[in-house]
């Protein structure tokens, strides 16, 4: 039944569902980055003005805010109207994304690098999120809309992480290092795995 109601009111106004929440799709047209030109994604001003330093806050507009994942762009987040871009540096928690970072964080809210999870993959036989969170994150609690610079879980960018450490595991197995262990396992994708963090 709802499917219909979403269904009639796309058609006969040019509405679009997403999530729980009608919005007109051609108000909601996705700018590109001021800098780059690139599109970026949606993120909630709550995050912006948890992830923006205390000093540039009071410079934030009243817009929708973006965030560019450009890897070579200057800019973090932009805004819609007025296409005012924010450069990355002046996050508190830096992109993991952006060239540059000298810590790439990839899960905030426990503070964990991709150096750790690479080390962690290939010291272990840990290879799914969940496990890897727990043995480096200890007690976990999420907060991932206002620690995470996208306002979003990083489960995918974890996992990302963990297969491009189980590639190095891999060429370190074929080089003969001894430490690696001869563990044969893939990870689970997040989409699938019910142990994921939110």
């Amino acid at each position: 039944m709802m499917s219909d109601k979403r269904e009639y009111l796309s058609d006969s106004v040019g509405m679009s569902w997403e999530g729980n929440q009608f919005y007109n799709s051609e108000y909601y047209e996705t700018p590109p980055c001021p800098q780059c030109g690139a599109a970026g994604d949606i993120v909630a001003p709550e995050t912006v003005r948890s992830i923006i330093k205390k000093k540039y806050l009071q410079h934030l507009p009243n817009d929708r805010f973006y965030i560019c994942k450009t890897d070579d762009c200057g800019i973090g987040y932009y805004t819609h109207r007025e296409q005012i871009g924010i450069p990355w540096q002046t996050f508190k928690r830096q992109p993991w994304f952006k060239l540059g970072v000298e810590d790439k964080i990839i899960c905030n809210c426990h503070s964990i690098s991709e150096q750790q999870i690479i080390d962690r993959v290939i010291e272990t036989k840990l290879v799914h999120v969940q496990d890897l969170m727990n043995d480096l994150g200890g007690r976990l609690k999420y907060n991932c809309e206002v620690m995470n610079p996208t306002g979003r879980c990083c489960n995918m960018d974890f996992y990302r992480t963990i297969m491009k450490a189980l590639e190095v595991k891999e060429v370190l197995r074929s080089e003969g290092v001894e430490r690696v262990d001869s563990i044969n396992l893939k990870p689970s994708d997040p989409d699938s795995d019910p142990r994921t963090c939110c």
